[in-house]
């Protein structure tokens, strides 16, 4: 009845007694390496394209330190949604429309349009996330309509972006 108990009793009802508890061992270490991997992927992204170039860290190890405290923080934050949402899938339409909404629109500017800056695609992850955030708290976790919003945000920023860039160039060149 709760998809949540899907697999678990999958594993009770068909496997000896044995055979469940390294299943269920193998299940959950499964879940930790993949979320150790994201975090320590995500904390590195965070410190070395936005907080680095804002606070020019010099020292291997202070960039390590940062690196530590944004995985501590990026756990604690997770660990809450984890606890606030308590079903799997409703944690997956989340990070679904998180990153389809948000990432994909800055993917395919970096892949095939050289000329954008890397201000504008940074731009454009700001807006499409609050553009989806937003959309989600308003319409519900399972909307597909953040997504949509999101990257139709993302191409109006690129667009404005690049707009505003040209303009600056242009009032350069002329001064």
């Amino acid at each position: 009845m709760d998809p949540q108990q899907a697999l678990p009793t999958l594993i009770v009802t068909i496997l000896p007694t044995g055979l469940i508890g390294i299943t269920l061992a193998a299940a959950i270490s499964a879940a930790m390496s993949t979320a150790s991997g994201t975090l320590m992927a995500a904390s590195t992204v965070f410190i070395n394209d936005i907080i680095s170039p804002l606070k020019k860290i010099k020292t291997e190890k202070n960039k390590i330190r940062f690196t530590r405290l944004a995985v501590l923080g990026m756990g604690v934050v997770g660990i809450f949604i984890a606890s606030e949402l308590q079903n799997i899938v409703l944690a997956l339409d989340l990070a679904y429309a998180l990153l389809s909404g948000t990432l994909f629109i800055p993917i395919v500017i970096a892949l095939f349009f050289k000329s954008v800056s890397k201000k504008v695609a940074l731009s454009v992850m700001i807006v499409s996330s609050l553009v989806v955030i937003t959309t989600l708290i308003i319409e519900g976790i399972t909307s597909l309509n953040a997504i949509i919003y999101g990257l139709i945000a993302g191409l109006i920023t690129v667009f404005l972006g690049n707009l505003l860039l040209k303009e600056e160039k242009k009032s350069k060149k002329a001064a």
